[in-house]
């Protein structure tokens, strides 16, 4: 006969090993499956016995509760199952409360008595992780970081909605991590590995930012009352700012494609916008896209930066359009509050409200002007951030000097850093512009894009006081490089009369009209951190069990008998049938701790066999039993057998101990004879028998907890 090739024996044993790997864990998922059964259905029938005897037999029935709490409930798993509960409570709910109560309002604004500011929350760079983050990261590993980080950035924003109550949010760019690399139907990535996800998967990405972001926001009251004719009835807290692009999203400069921007803008409205919250000017400006205009060849990128351009060229006008808008549809009134109105025009049909003159707007400081921008202005390279920066804090002045070291490299964003698609700070040409064009009336400025937090102040660009304070907000994923993700709280307070000037008065002259405070939220790996450790102690403790069990089971408390202990459940598939008579009714089974039976009424005892069949037993363990009068110490309990037993089949006929589980080595003995006839002789060593009692009891408690982790994920 012809021999096979090498390379054919070798995919015949390839074949062949796969198929024994395959049978073999059915196999044990059928045997786990069957020992789960049993274990249920053997809690259920002693939850069965003790509440007859709780009603019966109260003392009795006290004594088989303490029994089974000793040996089911104070059990090495039990107490990891406990302990593992407690863990993922703390971790997955108790130090979110914690965080955000310590953020709460009363805590940190001080506004004059009676004020009654307009609370904003700035969110940045939550880049949802997508097959664009971790390249190359196997399943099931890349499918649990989506699950996880988008779990924790949900419960964050959520408790940031509803517990802290805020009147408005703004997102700072980077909305998705590769939403730049997802196909339109006009483009294509320019990147070979990502032109197979195309639109619909951009979609999708839309749709889970969507369930993240805006289920709250839509589910909160108000949010159905936009088309309310009444400034009163609506508020503002159902206002959310989410249209302003990261390089994340679009791409940088000239690496973005103009479908892909097409596409955001179609999702979350123009980039480039003036928006007024809090009695505040907020002007979006797309500097990802308006950075292009630093290229060398402008003309072939100028659909790119043109649109932002175009806007800041008109900034004053637009400006001063939207703050008599705002003025009008407030109906000129005091605006101490956060009220506002929502108008749709039919833009084919005459004007609701017609335009109104408000003047120039940088003549009214009253109204304070912020610039909203993913990438940071620039500065000078090594200007500090200050003390709340998580990567390094300040550098420690030399002894004599009381002010901050400056420049402080280790303690600043890298200005003048820059890679594919990226850009650590928008140009100095670009940045002077855009405060130029702006009127200089700009005084406050927040960014994103560095994932840390940054506070500066730009002195070398025209500004109405000292200085431009700039913010770059953290990012609120914990997957973008920073142990403690955060958020930034703004609390705006700025009280004008009915042409929109400041009111004058001591308190208002004595604050400003803003104030911010960064939120910290919890360090998501050090709660893995723990987790793993309490995961490694769990799997020694349930090991040294397993072992101790199959090697040395009579050191262990619940095997300090030299007998095999009593089951804990009758093995036969019918309940116990007790007499009907009134007389034997009022005389329940009597209970024999000590010999661990039931026994019914012995005056009926062979009349009962022949009416109610067979009886419930305890299983045969091969050891003459005898009654006592009075309860034992033993903890071992069944149903006494009459002079007849008849055996069949059912459910509760495989119910089993899960002492004698332990005694067995982990083998099912309702299917053991079938096993041993398929390959007679074969006896399970020790260490198979400690393998298979350390998966059962890794298997109890697994499906425990990880059954609630799964739950609080999805809270």
């Amino acid at each position: 006969m012809t021999s096979l090739p090498i390379s054919s024996k070798v995919a015949y044993h390839a074949r062949s090993s796969a198929s024994s790997l395959v049978e073999q864990t059915r196999a044990l998922t059928r045997n786990t499956a069957q020992d789960t059964l049993h274990y249920v259905v053997e809690h259920a029938v002693t939850l069965h016995t003790f509440a007859w005897y709780a009603k019966d037999r109260p003392a009795d029935g006290w004594r088989i509760f303490k029994s089974a709490i000793r040996r089911h409930v104070l059990t090495l798993g039990s107490l990891l199952i406990l302990l593992w509960l407690f863990t993922l409570y703390w971790g997955e709910v108790r130090v979110f409360n914690t965080s955000i109560e310590q953020c709460d309002w009363r805590y940190w604004e001080s506004w004059p008595e009676g004020a009654a500011p307009h609370h904003l929350g700035l969110v940045a760079d939550p880049q949802l992780v997508d097959p664009h983050t971790y390249i190359g990261r196997p399943w099931p590993l890349n499918s649990l970081t989506f699950a996880h980080t988008d779990a924790y950035i949900r419960r964050a924003y959520s408790r940031m909605q509803n517990d802290l109550d805020l009147d408005s949010v703004v997102l700072l760019g980077d909305l998705f991590d590769g939403g730049r690399e997802w196909s339109t139907l006009q483009s294509q990535s320019p990147d070979q590995r990502w032109r197979g996800y195309g639109n619909s998967f951009w979609q999708k990405e839309f749709d889970r930012f969507s369930r993240i972001f805006f289920t709250d926001w839509r589910e909160r009251p108000g949010s159905q009352d936009l088309d309310s004719e009444s400034v009163e009835e609506v508020q503002d807290h159902v206002r959310i700012f989410a249209s302003l692009p990261g390089n994340h999203d679009l791409g940088f400069s000239t690496g973005i494609q103009k479908p892909v921007r097409d596409r955001f803008v179609a999702y979350f409205g123009d980039s480039n916008r003036v928006d007024i919250i809090g009695n505040h000017t907020f002007v979006s400006v797309d500097t990802v896209s308006l950075s292009a205009k630093d290229a060398q060849s402008e003309q072939n990128s100028e659909e790119i930066w043109k649109p932002a351009d175009d806007f800041l060229e008109n900034a004053k006008d637009i400006i001063a359009r939207t703050h008599g808008k705002y003025m009008a549809l407030t109906g000129n009134k005091k605006l101490p509050s956060t009220k506002r109105h929502h108008v749709v025009e039919d833009v084919n049909g005459p004007l609701v409200s017609p335009p109104v003159t408000f003047g120039d707007p940088m003549t009214h400081p009253e109204f304070p002007l912020i610039l909203l921008t993913h990438v940071p202005l620039f500065r000078n390279p090594g200007t500090p951030c200050g003390p709340l920066r998580e990567r390094h804090s300040p550098t420690k002045p030399p002894p004599g000097q009381t002010e901050p070291v400056d420049p402080d490299p280790p303690n600043s964003i890298n200005s003048l850093g820059a890679g594919v698609q990226y850009q650590n700070s928008v140009s100095r040409p670009i940045s002077l512009s855009i405060i130029e064009r702006l009127g200089g009336a700009v005084e406050y400025v927040f960014s994103g894009d560095d994932h840390d937090y940054c506070d500066v102040v730009h002195r070398a660009y025209p500004s109405p006081g000292s200085g431009i304070r700039e913010i770059t907000v953290k990012s609120i994923s914990w997957a973008m490089g920073v142990r403690k993700p955060g958020f930034l709280l703004v609390s705006l307070w700025n009280e004008v009369d009915a042409q929109g000037r400041r009111v004058a008065s001591p308190q208002n002259e004595d604050h400003s009209t803003m104030q911010t405070h960064l939120c910290l939220l919890p360090d998501q790996l050090a709660i893995l951190i723990r987790y793993g450790i309490l995961l490694g102690l769990s799997l020694i403790a349930l090991l040294i069990r397993s072992i101790i069990t199959v090697f040395a089971p009579g050191r262990l408390p619940i095997s300090a008998s030299n007998n095999p202990p009593t089951p804990l459940l009758p093995t036969q598939s019918t309940f116990p049938s007790f007499p009907a008579s009134s007389k034997e009714k009022d005389e329940p089974p009597s209970y024999n701790l000590a010999a661990g039976t039931l026994n019914p009424s012995s005056s009926s005892s062979s009349s009962d066999e022949s009416v109610n069949g067979a009886r419930l037993s305890a299983r045969n363990t091969g050891v003459a039993r005898t009654r006592s009068p009075s309860p034992g110490s033993s903890y071992g309990y069944g149903f006494g057998t009459t002079a007849k037993q008849t055996q069949g089949p059912g459910l509760v006929a495989h119910a089993r101990n899960v002492n004698d589980w332990e005694k067995d080595g982990g083998e099912d003995t309702s299917t053991r004879g079938k096993r041993k006839a398929a390959r007679p002789g074969r006896r399970k060593g020790k260490v198979e028998r400690v393998v298979l009692h350390f998966g059962w009891s890794v298997g109890r408690v697994g499906v425990v907890v990880v059954g609630v982790w799964v739950w609080l994920l999805g809270r």
